[in-house]
């Protein structure tokens, strides 16, 4: 027999129900970063960020991973925590570069990536933010003008003792 297929587009919406389980129970918070502020063209700053695990479950073998935004440059980009009790806090701890093209005022991001085991799994990975301001410009020139001004002060100083005394 000869069959006859007749094939039409057909458009449907299905419904579907998704279940989300996180899958540890450790979570971290960055509570602050000091300093909040660093200069443009700065080297060598040392950026300590306050972390706290604000879950149930304790973290072991914590490596948090710093990934800062184009601009600002980590040479040594690790840091490592044994372990992290819930509602622990800890410190990490960063040497930053700062780019002399950074621009002030901004707010640059700081991507904190933790690996890390729970007490059900190993190999976790979470993220968290953290924010860096860029000052503004400025603060090193009137340091200059006014060590300028000094210098000038005392020259003047020693050339008005000397006239007196010729």
């Amino acid at each position: 027999p000869d069959v006859y297929y007749w094939y039409d587009s057909l458009s449907q919406t299905i419904p579907i129900e998704l279940i989300v389980e996180r899958r540890s129970g450790a979570r971290f918070e960055v509570l602050n970063v000091t300093p909040a502020t660093l200069r443009p063209g700065s080297e060598g700053n040392v950026v300590r960020i306050r972390v706290k695990n604000v879950g149930d479950d304790r973290a072991t073998d914590l490596v948090a991973r710093l990934r800062p935004e184009s601009g600002l440059y980590v040479s040594v980009d690790e840091s490592p925590i044994s372990s992290l009790e819930p509602q622990e806090e800890a410190e990490l701890l960063y040497k930053l570069d700062v780019s002399k093209d950074a621009l002030p005022g901004k707010n640059y991001q700081l991507r904190i990536l933790f690996q890390f085991s729970d007490s059900r799994r190993d190999d976790l990975t979470d993220w968290e933010n953290a924010y860096l301001r860029i000052e503004e410009g400025g603060r090193e020139w009137a340091l200059a003008i006014l060590l300028f001004l000094a210098l000038l002060a005392a020259v003047l100083i020693l050339a008005v003792r000397r006239s007196k005394k010729a």
